[in-house]
């Protein structure tokens, strides 16, 4: 069985991750807002679906953080 002060650890770790993540994830929306239209169709869908993958990541590190705090 874990102990609060490893699952504050785990927790910590997490939103770590989901912060960084973020982070990309905008950098990324607001690259796009400005250079989309310089980028072939290809591109920009590749761009659009990587990010929409980071953003259902970023969804799941968030329930995982749920899941530690409810722990």
């Amino acid at each position: 069985m874990t102990t609060s002060n490893e699952n504050s650890k785990s927790t910590k770790i997490l939103q770590d991750a989901v912060d960084s993540s973020v982070q990309h994830y905008q950098a990324v929306e607001e690259f796009l807002d400005e250079h989309a239209d310089e980028m072939t169709p290809e591109n920009a869908r590749r761009v659009r679906e990587k990010n929409i993958h980071l953003k259902h990541s970023i969804q799941g590190l968030q329930a995982e953080i749920k899941n530690e705090s409810n722990a």
